[in-house]
């Protein structure tokens, strides 16, 4: 790159490979290692499960063009809180902000944390450690707190440093991964299964296979959340364009709104290409982990074995060796997923600091900002560490997610056909992307209004909480910029 393209397309501070870690990293967590026992157990056939899998895909893969659709337009960091708070109104994108804090990224966090801290245990003699007198429970307790602590004091120190690690996890993991795909495939070839449960879904009627597959979409598609973690860093790419689709000063928008213009800035095309390439590979991968999950031993079995189904595959494939693999690359996968969320968290914090003046001025630009926010996030993480369980939140943060993301692509949507908008009208593909996004997200909401009425409810009194968090907020005046 010459000097004077330098000058105007400045090198991002993150790299793609960096980015295609950070959004992997999020997305490839423990969901993939339980769903397809649960989706077996309901369809009696894997090839209905992959089916689910690819639709998954399919949906994630339009969200990511639509989350790239909307960093070129809004190049801020802050991800659906920067979106609802433009193009819709402050109070919208403040209830995202409080939305993306306790549903995005802080509870979790700890759920990957915890998680981690079973399957470390797991893998440690602990009858060999006469110094350790603690039970079980507090030491899987401790061991999340202390991993969430290191990633936060990693961030806190140097974000180039804790991406470098990031990487280095999100590697070594896939190459377990790899590992297990060749040793599992080998396995296929010659010891393959039929994947069918008794006489499969024959036994059920249309409608009852329909369902099924809508059930087991909803909780699929959650493995799949992540996705558009880079745009939370759109803002930190950012470069000055003379050909900037965002117009020069004061931004038309769809109400009238405190928040300042971003001027003649773009975001750098690394965000959105991180996020297409990323759901690219995590949907091929998906499909082919499962396709050696569902086909190497016995359908009944992988129901039996419940949510440990993996190791039991493992260990059919390639005995004991393969099992502790396996048991590491899930190990890992935790670690990259509280590594990866540790990074993108606290741009919302800083985000919503900036918007409401939150400090002295300059104040959410500061590194002492980031501390703030880390301190903060790491905060509400160990609460939720010490104070929930693992299952009965993960339905609820994923219902309460897709809520959230349908709520942004669709302001993306009517912003940019809104008559006297100034942003672009969107492209062919980023619109047909955009609305398939949308509407798959009210599908599932609806269904789970069905066949989680709990969780749905949960989610419910959360978005109250977050509306009557923003009045409080007014009411003590938060300092916000004045109206332009």
């Amino acid at each position: 790159m010459d000097s004077k393209s330098g000058e105007s397309h400045a090198r991002p501070s993150i790299g793609l490979i960096s980015l295609l870690c950070l959004v992997i990293g999020n997305m490839i967590g423990t969901g993939v290692y339980v769903s397809s026992g649960y989706s077996l157990a309901d369809l009696k056939d894997a090839r209905y499960v992959l089916l689910v899998w690819l639709i998954a895909g399919i949906h994630a893969m339009c969200g990511a063009v639509a989350y790239a659709a909307a960093a070129r337009r809004l190049p801020v960091s802050g991800g659906e809180y920067a979106m609802l708070s433009r193009w819709v109104h402050p109070a919208i994108g403040f209830l995202a902000a409080w939305i993306s804090v306790i549903a995005g990224f802080a509870a979790p966090i700890a759920l990957s944390g915890k998680l981690l801290g079973v399957y470390l245990l797991k893998s440690i003699d602990l009858s060999q450690l006469s110094f350790v007198s603690a039970d079980r429970t507090t030491l899987e307790l401790c061991t999340a707190t202390a991993v969430i602590l290191i990633a936060t004091g990693l961030h806190a120190v140097r974000l180039g440093w804790n991406a470098t690690a990031n990487n280095a996890v999100v590697a070594i993991k896939l190459l377990g991964l790899l590992v297990f795909i060749i040793w599992g495939l080998s396995h296929l070839i010659t010891k393959g299964e039929s994947g069918v449960m008794g006489t499969g879904a024959s036994e059920s009627s249309a409608l009852q296979l329909l369902w099924g597959i809508l059930a087991s979409l909803y909780f699929t598609t959650l493995c799949y959340t992540g996705f558009n973690a880079s745009i939370y860093l759109a803002g930190s790419l950012t470069h000055p364009s003379e050909k900037s689709i965002i117009p020069h000063g004061p931004t038309k928008r769809c109400v009238d709104s405190p928040f300042d213009s971003t001027g003649d800035l773009a975001t750098h095309p690394v965000i959105g290409r991180s996020m297409v390439w990323a759901c690219l590979i995590v949907t091929g991968l998906y499909l082919v982990l499962n396709t050696i999950f569902l086909y190497s031993i016995p359908a009944q079995k992988i129901v039996e074995a419940g949510e440990s189904f993996v190791g039991t595959v493992a260990r059919q494939i390639g005995g004991t060796f393969l099992e502790r693999l396996m048991n590491w690359v899930i190990i890992l996968s935790t670690a990259t997923s509280v590594l990866a969320m540790t990074i993108t968290g606290p741009q919302v914090l800083l985000q919503l600091a900036r918007d409401y003046r939150i400090g002295s001025q300059g104040w959410g630009e500061s590194p002492g900002a980031t501390h703030a926010a880390l301190v903060l996030q790491a905060s509400i993480t160990l609460l939720f560490v010490w104070s929930t369980s693992i299952r009965g939140v993960a339905t609820y943060l994923g219902l309460t997610l897709t809520v959230c993301g349908a709520l942004a692509i669709a302001s993306l949507i009517i912003a940019a056909c809104r008559r006297r908008s100034s942003l672009p009208a969107l492209t062919p593909l980023e619109m047909a992307c955009s609305s398939v996004y949308v509407l798959g997200a009210i599908a599932l909401i609806c269904a789970g209004y069905w066949l989680v009425p709990r969780e749905f409810l949960a989610s419910a009194v959360t978005f109250g909480a977050g509306i009557l968090l923003y009045v409080v907020a007014k009411l003590y005046r938060l300092r916000r910029i004045p109206r332009t």
